[in-house]
């Protein structure tokens, strides 16, 4: 069957940098927010893996796109459709996607909300070919926060061995500037200052190959 898939296939039959191309346009570009099952998005979810897998105990669904927030429609499934395919877009939709930490849980005695802890617990249901291929991330605005302040000593590539970009949340860059009041004049030189110290710090603690990318 797969040799016939390649023969007879229209798809399979274009060149592979063609396909290359199609797999990327197709699985690729989203950003895809990671909750605990928990506190599942009321919303009809779109996941990479874990809609085969009842049994997770993470959801992933994509953010939504435009004016009208509609639910995008994607290729996540392609993997499932032949061996050939498989071969070309097992691990796509981790390395060509953003995968944002966005879950939080009430802390006790009216402390902030806390992540919910499913930026490890995800990537230990992944296999190692899929969490090897993910290369950016977008952290719980706390898990952040600690690991600047180097409460929590572990690199992020230890997770993600291939992590090339890590996105900040606006709220860490306010909060390394010591929260400026929006009609503070100094406002945005503070927050200037807080990327570039914020960016020196990951890259301490990361590696020169990992790019700290800022919301605004």
């Amino acid at each position: 069957m797969p040799l016939r898939n390649t023969i007879e296939s229209p798809l399979l039959r274009l060149d592979k940098n063609i396909r290359e191309k199609i797999w990327e346009y197709a699985m690729g570009g989203y950003i895809v927010e990671v909750k605990a099952r928990k506190i599942e998005f009321p919303e009809k979810t779109t996941s990479i893996a874990l809609s085969t897998d009842t049994g997770s105990a993470y959801v992933g669904k994509i953010a939504h796109h435009g004016p009208k927030r509609t639910q995008p429609r994607t290729a996540f499934h392609l993997p499932e459709v032949c061996r050939a395919v498989y071969q070309e877009t097992a691990t796509r939709g981790y390395s060509h996607n953003q995968f944002a930490f966005v879950g939080e849980v009430w802390a006790k005695f009216g402390r902030d909300n806390g992540p919910d802890g499913a930026l490890e617990g995800w990537c230990r249901e992944l296999v190692p070919a899929q969490f090897k291929a993910v290369t950016t991330i977008r952290p719980h605005w706390h898990d952040l926060q600690d690991y600047l302040d180097k409460d929590n000593k572990r690199s992020f590539k230890q997770l993600f061995p291939n992590l090339k970009q890590l996105r900040v949340p606006s709220r860490v860059v306010n909060c390394e500037a010591k929260w400026p009041y929006r009609g503070d004049p100094m406002r945005r030189h503070l927050r200037q200052q807080a990327k570039g110290r914020v960016a020196a710090l990951i890259k301490e603690q990361e590696g020169g190959d990992i790019e700290a990318i800022f919301s605004d």
